[in-house]
């Protein structure tokens, strides 16, 4: 039983790391729209030349 559970103990962290690029994979396409929609965001209310 010792033995089982110390392989199990093992495979748990290896287990965690594989998930770890798919934990922050979301915050780049996150972080791209914030980026995005900033840019728009000045260049909308950034006063145009046509303006009197």
């Amino acid at each position: 039983m010792c033995i089982r559970d110390s392989t199990h103990t093992v495979s748990a962290p290896a287990r965690r790391d594989l998930m770890r690029p798919l934990r922050y994979a979301w915050r780049v396409p996150l972080l791209l729209l914030h980026v995005v929609l900033g840019v728009l965001c000045l260049l909308y209310t950034s006063p145009s030349p046509r303006d009197p």
